[in-house]
């Protein structure tokens, strides 16, 4: 049964015929023919994400899939429609996610340049040269990455470490990621130092608020250790919760944090975590 949490590696070792009609549907897709790259991201992504990445309707991807294996017609085939219907050229993409305050009052000098494009024309793994750039960023930097589509997978594997993606499109094959911490500070074109947002909440100069409800474990004790590991001074973290954090509060007393736990009701907890001055 073809899913949208199927991965596109299980869909083509299951229905290796289903290759050249994913190549059809969009051009996206036409870069599993190249084999490195299919090597590269098919484990990796869903049909799901797929659909997201090439910006097509992922009910029509998984039709027309299942439309393949019975041997009808995709909606639109032959009809000069283009694929799947729609117009030459390919499918209308979802606008893109406003474009973060904390970019926006970027400083250009605080922008640290990585463009793998030629590297998967080429086939080539660039995962390792993005982690290590990743790696050695500065507290203040954030990572602009030119790639030939958006890198769903990446976003998945920076988060626990700290990291929002901010992508655009400024091609069919031209991509700007941008990867910074949640809660850095990062200074502006003036020169000031701004607070950046902690994926959901906000930073003052004594306490840095996240809100992790909502998030699958172990998530959420993810982002709070990896918050609390960007702390500058004598700051604060104030966790909005939906339950007390059992499995994270031993954790807290192993790296000598204090905290306090307030139940505001049903769903909400407040968890305020700090490292006693010594």
């Amino acid at each position: 049964m073809i899913t949208k949490e199927m991965k596109v590696s299980e869909l083509l070792e299951r229905y290796p015929e289903l290759l050249p009609v994913l190549a059809g549907y969009h051009p996206h897709f036409g870069r599993l023919k190249n084999r490195v790259l299919r090597k590269l991201m098919a484990p990796r992504v869903t049909l799901e994400q797929a659909a997201r990445m090439a910006g097509v309707d992922l009910a029509d991807l998984l039709l027309t899939l299942k439309k393949s294996l019975g041997g009808v017609p995709c909606h639109g085939e032959g009809n000069g429609t283009g694929t799947a219907g729609y117009p030459p050229g390919g499918c209308p993409r979802a606008p893109s996610s406003p474009k973060p305050e904390i970019l926006e009052r970027l400083d250009p000098a605080r922008v640290v340049l990585l463009d793998v494009r030629e590297d998967l024309r080429r086939g080539e793994e660039p995962f390792a040269k993005i982690m290590k750039r990743i790696k050695a960023l500065r507290p203040e930097q954030v990572l602009l990455l030119r790639v030939p589509f958006e890198p769903i997978p990446l976003y998945e594997v920076l988060r626990p470490m700290g990291f929002s993606g901010w992508a655009q499109a400024d091609g069919p094959e031209d991509w700007r990621v941008y990867f910074y911490r949640d809660g850095t500070r990062v200074a502006d074109s003036s020169g000031r130092v701004a607070a950046g947002p902690a994926e959901g909440g906000e930073v003052t100069s004594d306490e840095v608020t996240i809100d992790v409800r909502g998030l699958q474990p172990p998530q959420p004790m993810e982002r709070i250790l990896s918050a609390l590991n960007r702390l500058q001074g004598d700051q604060r973290l104030l966790v909005i919760h939906e339950r007390r954090p059992m499995f994270l509060l031993p954790r807290l007393e192993e790296r000598g944090y204090s905290y306090e736990i307030n139940e505001e009701g049903a769903g909400k907890v407040i968890l305020r975590i700090w490292k006693p001055v010594s």
